[in-house]
């Protein structure tokens, strides 16, 4: 059962967007360009925050510095273990030459 006031307001609202898209289509941009600025500005800052808060992207961040970490460390090992051997090689040489 429809009121009074729906009929009334029904063609009202269509006229209203229909002259609010010619608004835009005879050239009076400003508007929509301010509120597709504004959608920009929100783009731009959930992207921001989605790189430094989300928790699933500090996870990864911290899981990659880990296993950077870990790689260095590895590196590190492997040079002082190759240095060790040479010294003992070094050693057993001189100790050779000695006897």
């Amino acid at each position: 059962m429809s009121t009074p006031s729906d009929c009334v307001t029904a063609p009202v609202t269509a006229a209203v967007s229909a002259s609010t898209v010619f608004y835009f289509i005879d050239g009076n941009l400003g508007p929509l360009m301010f509120w597709l600025v504004l959608l920009g500005i929100e783009v731009v800052v959930l992207g921001v925050w989605l790189y430094f808060c989300h928790p699933g992207v500090r996870a990864t961040r911290a899981m990659r510095a880990s296993v950077k970490q870990g790689n260095q460390q590895r590196e590190e090992i492997c040079r002082a273990t190759d240095a060790t051997k040479a010294e003992m090689d070094r050693i057993a040489r001189d100790w050779e030459d000695r006897w």
